[in-house]
């Protein structure tokens, strides 16, 4: 997960077509990475929308036209964030938290060093609570120091919400909801057991949970009865939650769901088939981070989405092609294209497909997946399937000889186009 590495996989059949130029080569120059990986959270400041990633931080200061990677101290990919006035903090896998006071151009570490995963944070007054692999622990000094506030509580702590005094946290192993009224001192169960609940958040009096394995749930008494809330839902996995009035938005292993009604109802938000792990309402604007590393807008409500993605982080990239001076790189999320030997990328018209394969013959570009083929003669800008003849839709290789075109496809064979 480290960001200074561009992880690439390529098919067998790829590597012994690689030309002998290219493999007498003694030295490799990391280039720009194409896009981000996993998206695990958000956090709002002012006109700043900063994006916690397996790279790090990012931040957009536009509505997420263009992001800029604010890493400078930080190392490790990113959970979870919380803003406290001027402080921004990190929680990280494996490096405890970080502490930026600039808007996350520099970083200092602030405690819970290498030996914790911390998977939440939550900000109430001067009080600052992460939730680890270790239960939850609690400074009062901005990450100076911490102690731990445990008592009560020995599980994986996934998720905070707070309404006044109260603070909820969720839990990962079936542990369900736990509840401390006195700032984390002591904790007591207050429902869901034997539950994953990975997600909570409130709108108003309303308490939403959201699980791994069974929807979402809904108490309006501080957790002592909850009642499952699915109406509506086609993922039973709910990762995320933002509020918006009387709209609260899930962001489900389905995409995005909406409910007006408390969770009576829930309808399609958009973004179907695409696995969001984290929401952020910012004024009228709706973001969702999905889990391979696209960032959407909504600005009405969910009903259309546009692309603003992460351009700084890492990337999976299963396959390359060269066509003259542009290099495309096939990634778990789509196609991606430079024109300047990997110093700048764009996403091209082929988006949110696992891309298995590339080839070039001529001006065309062929693209394998798990849904058939696509074709590009615009160098990417659009894409037609391109699938008649082919026996299976799994097609994980190519060959050019000549004019032709082998495919080799999953149990399916080599197709010749």
């Amino acid at each position: 997960m480290r960001n200074s590495i561009l992880r690439i996989i390529l098919p067998l059949a790829n590597l012994l077509c690689v030309p002998s130029f290219l493999l007498a080569q003694d030295f490799w120059e990391q280039t720009n990475e194409p896009f981000g990986g996993a998206v695990y959270c958000f956090a709002v400041s002012s006109t700043n929308l900063f994006a916690g990633t397996n790279g790090g931080v990012v931040v957009s200061t536009n509505n997420g036209t263009s992001w800029t990677q604010v890493n400078n101290g930080l190392t490790y990919a990113v959970e979870a964030l919380a803003v406290s006035g001027t402080n921004l903090f990190a929680g990280t896998f494996g490096g405890g938290v970080f502490l930026s006071t600039d808007n996350g151009t520099s970083w200092t570490q602030a405690g819970l060093t290498s030996t914790y995963y911390v998977e939440a944070l939550a900000v109430n007054g001067t009080n600052l609570f992460a939730g680890t692999d270790r239960g939850v622990f609690l400074s009062t000094n901005n990450g100076a120091s911490w102690t731990q506030a445990n008592n009560g509580l020995t599980r994986d702590v996934a998720a905070f919400a707070v309404s006044g005094t109260n603070l909820f946290a969720g839990t990962n192993s079936d542990g369900g909801v736990f509840l401390s009224t006195n700032n984390g001192a002591s904790w007591n169960q207050v429902g869901l057991i034997n539950t994953s609940v990975v997600a909570l958040a409130f709108s108003g009096t309303n308490l939403f949970a959201g699980t791994y394995d069974d929807g979402v749930f809904l108490s309006t008494d501080n957790g002592t009865s909850w009642t499952q809330v699915n109406n509506g839902l086609t993922s039973p996995y709910v990762q995320a939650f933002a509020v918006s009035g009387a709209n609260v938005f899930a962001g489900t292993g389905d995409g995005v769901f909406l409910s007006t009604d408390n969770g009576t109802s829930w309808t399609k938000a958009g973004l179907t088939n695409i696995y969001v792990r984290t929401l952020a309402v910012n004024g009228t604007n709706l973001f969702a981070g999905t889990y391979y590393g696209s960032v959407f807008l909504s600005t009405d409500s969910g009903t259309s989405w546009t692309e603003v993605n992460i351009s700084l982080a890492d990337a999976i990239v299963q396959t390359l092609a060269v066509s003259g001076t542009n290099l495309f790189a096939g990634t778990y999320e789509g196609i991606f294209l430079t024109t300047n030997n990997g110093s700048i990328w764009t996403q091209t018209g082929l988006t949110n497909i696992y891309v298995r394969a590339l080839a070039v013959s001529g001006t065309n570009v062929f693209a394998g997946t798990g849904d058939g083929v696509f074709l590009s003669t615009d160098n990417g800008t659009s894409w037609t399937q391109v699938n008649n003849g082919l026996t299976s839709p799994y097609v994980q290789a190519f060959a050019v000889s000549g004019a032709n075109v082998f495919a080799g496809t999953g149990d399916g064979g080599v197709s010749l186009h």
